[in-house]
């Protein structure tokens, strides 16, 4: 009888790493800004294809509504600025400015969409370090 005993078979254990292919996503807000503009209900979304850590500051969405127009501001990310502005006067519907800025340290590809009412009334394209804008007048 031969006693074999323990053997070493000396295998060699290794990590094989593969390299994935950079992949950018779209990122939003956690808490999209609503609003309340003379009783219509907005939606605003920004949204940029990259990396969180390349934003430079908040998202700042600036809406300029004219003058006298009751709006009410919900909840609102802690990435997000929101600025309500007053300016010109009101004769037939509200007219709404909505205008998005993402400033970031690399360009990446933007979009703004805008639902009224719970019905989508745009989506804008464009980049960081430009703004996105839309205009309408509620009915």
């Amino acid at each position: 009888m031969v006693n074999q005993g323990h053997r070493n078979t000396g295998s060699l254990r290794g990590t094989l790493l593969i390299a994935a292919p950079a992949m950018a996503i779209w990122d939003w807000c956690d808490v999209d800004p609503t609003l309340s503009i003379g009783g219509h209900t907005a939606s605003l979304d920004a949204a940029y294809l990259g990396n969180s850590h390349d934003i430079n500051g908040k998202i700042t969405f600036i809406v300029t509504v004219p003058r006298g127009t009751p709006v009410s501001i919900g909840k609102v990310d802690p990435g997000v600025q929101l600025k309500i502005r007053y300016d010109g006067n009101s004769s037939n519907g509200i007219p709404v400015a909505i205008s998005a800025g993402i400033k970031a340290k690399t360009n990446f590809d933007t979009k703004l969409t805008v639902v009224l009412d719970e019905k989508q009334l745009v989506v804008e394209n464009g980049t960081t370090n430009n703004s996105l804008d839309y205009s309408f007048v509620t009915a």
